[in-house]
């Protein structure tokens, strides 16, 4: 059977897209994060408050106390960070949002390579891409605040320790003795982030570090990252630059930056944030991460099914992280008593991944029951390509409104026509699916449909 136009150029983009994964990313992400209104100005309170503090560093030199009326009830890193770009590209509000920026594309690249680590490239790359189209991780790569940063360095971290795990199992295949300097400098910079993820967002960075102990402690005897002096060397280098302020700053102001700081944690601890109880992150953590969350759900139950069966990890210890540190973490959330939207932005890269897992499966199995002569699919290609049609007449009339004609001289008919792109250029992927879809289902009749990927997962 000839392959479909849709479906070649499917797997072309596919395989293209999994041939180079990290100029992918960039090509998809970086527009997403960086297409938005003109017209969108600092959003208060947090956007405001870090630029005007960031922008009082640079004006009055006081990178201690900006401004002298800063209370120290929140860290100081992000501040620092905007003010340097500050420094190069002048002050702006794209300069002030362009650490989330950055810091989002890391946070993407980093969310393919502990997939990789983890599971296999191809659900690793399934992973980031819904990551980077899941709204909570899309408005925070935009804003100009601490927690698309902070969760680059708390994933940077994890793939650090993957890392010198990984180079340590690699040395045992090939028969070389380990190499402890290596293991221990990868340890090293995992450690480090805990201080750094202090830097930025203060006490936050605890229920992380308690999350991931699991896997610390349990695996010890594979990673042996306990042992080591560099890992603890490596955690205390981490804390200099929040070392640094808070020292300077008690030699300058006495003991308000640690009354501060603790009195920050305190009020958090026990106040409930405008009434969030402990079911609030049961609706808005599907409402903010929709629709790929029920995705993750699914995940969840195919990766159970896995770990019975013994088929899903090479590495057993690896379910700490996959598994236990984002369940873990999810846990002290709720148990915390401040609950914002924002919390949850740490889980979104292990939602992702387990929504990886469970679209892969539930394609295959649509593969599986759908045959092409069947009914099911010929109603299903029909409606996916109807679909199509429906993103070309937008992306279309998009187009249109772009050109020098009479009818585009209103600045609204503008704004309605980047709408009419952006959900023209996003429907297209839904023929893109189906002809996907249908390769796959010529190539399974030359591959046994029960054959099971790498590590047990359906590619």
């Amino acid at each position: 059977m000839t392959p479909l136009p849709f479906s070649a150029l499917a797997v072309r983009l596919w395989r293209i897209s999994q041939r180079y994964p990290y100029r992918c990313l960039i090509l998809w992400g970086l527009p997403l994060l960086l297409l938005s209104s003109p017209q969108q100005s600092l959003m208060a309170h947090d956007e405001g408050i870090y630029a005007y503090q960031a922008r009082q560093i640079v004006e009055g030199g006081n990178w201690l106390r900006p401004g002298g009326d800063f209370n120290y009830d929140r860290a100081i890193g992000i501040q620092w960070i905007i003010a340097c770009c500050f420094h190069l590209w002048g002050q702006g509000e794209w300069v002030a949002r362009l650490p989330s920026t950055i810091g989002a594309i890391v946070a993407l690249g980093l969310t393919y390579r502990i997939g990789c680590k983890l599971l296999n490239p191809g659900l690793a790359l399934k992973g980031a891409l819904i990551l980077s189209v899941t709204p909570l991780f899309v408005q925070y790569g935009r804003l100009a605040t601490q927690d698309m940063v902070l969760l680059a360095i708390e994933l940077l971290g994890i793939w650090a320790f993957l890392e010198g795990e990984g180079s340590a199992a690699r040395a045992m295949v090939t028969q070389d003795s380990p190499s402890p300097t290596s293991r221990a400098i990868w340890g090293a910079l995992g450690a480090a982030t805990f201080g750094l993820g202090f830097w930025i967002k203060g006490f936050m960075i605890i229920p992380v570090g308690i999350a991931f102990a699991p896997y610390l402690a349990i695996c010890q005897r594979r990673h042996h990252y306990l042992t080591p002096i560099a890992v603890y060397l490596g955690a205390l280098v981490g804390l200099i630059p929040a070392a640094v302020w808070i020292g300077l700053s008690v030699q300058r102001y006495g003991w308000l930056p640690i009354d501060g700081l603790f009195g920050k944690l305190f009020t958090l601890s026990q106040d409930t944030f405008n009434g969030n109880g402990p079911l609030f992150y049961l609706w808005n953590i599907p409402a903010n991460a929709f629709p790929w969350f029920f995705f993750s759900l699914w995940g969840i139950v195919v990766l159970g099914q896995q770990l019975r069966r013994r088929t899903l990890l090479t590495n057993p210890g690896h379910r700490w992280i996959l598994l236990g540190y984002p369940l873990l973490l999810l846990l002290e959330l709720i148990c915390f008593k401040t609950r914002t939207r924002y919390y949850p932005l740490q889980l979104l890269p292990f939602f992702s991944l387990w929504g990886a897992i469970g679209l892969d499966h539930l394609l295959h199995t649509l593969r599986s029951f759908c045959h092409p002569s069947t009914p099911a699919r010929r109603w299903l290609r029909g409606i996916s390509y109807g679909w199509g049609g429906l993103a070309l007449l937008l992306i279309c009339l998009g187009m249109a409104t772009h050109l020098p004609l009479p009818i585009t001289a209103d600045p609204q008919v503008r704004v309605y026509g980047t709408i009419a792109l952006g959900l023209g250029f996003g429907w297209g992927l839904v023929p893109l699916g189906m002809g996907w879809i249908d390769r796959g289902q010529e190539e399974s009749g030359r591959v046994d449909r029960g054959t099971i990927a790498s590590r047990g997962l359906l590619l």
